[in-house]
């Protein structure tokens, strides 16, 4: 008898490309995340397109453009479509940002309980263009600063494994 090897599990992440300036108390519009291409700002070989269906491990995020001493909450929405209405997970709200090392920057990693939010890529995915967004989630982010300020969502990585 010959047993299969044991099956490798791939994983990765998505990341934003764009870098929006997001006004306090205000959603921002719809950021993509999606696998980097080499060439592009910020490129890192573990960023790729979701997978058919797998799991979300995390979420790292970071701020920058705030001042130090702001403390920052904020509310989070994920989706599979760039208009907000289909949810990959419930919306989280009340984050807080963990008080950065360095000046001008907030930074959070949210764990995601990997067994309760399996995703599966739905087809339907498209961008206002109308073109397929197959491989790309999209994240909504209502910041909640202390001080009435702007942010600059600079990262968002989500962590994703092919594990089902």
């Amino acid at each position: 008898n010959h047993f299969p090897l044991e099956a490798r599990m791939a994983q990765g992440f998505l990341k934003n490309k764009t870098t929006p300036t997001v006004a306090d108390a205000a959603w921002s519009s719809a950021i993509e995340c999606t696998g980097t291409a080499v060439g592009d700002a910020g490129h890192d070989a573990n960023s790729r397109s979701l997978p058919s269906s797998g799991h979300m491990s995390h979420i790292d995020i970071v701020f920058s453009s705030a001042s130090h001493a702001m403390a920052l909450k904020f509310e989070l929405r994920i989706t599979y479509d760039q208009a907000g209405r289909e949810p990959v997970l419930p919306p989280l709200s009340g984050q807080r940002t963990k008080n950065a090392r360095v000046a001008n920057i907030k930074h959070q990693v949210i764990g995601i309980d990997a067994d309760g939010f399996g995703f599966t890529s739905p087809a339907t995915a498209v961008r206002s263009d109308g073109t397929s967004a197959l491989g790309s989630l999209f994240v909504h982010i209502n910041p909640d600063t202390t001080d009435g300020s702007s942010v600059v969502i600079d990262t968002v990585r989500i962590h994703w494994n092919d594990n089902i």
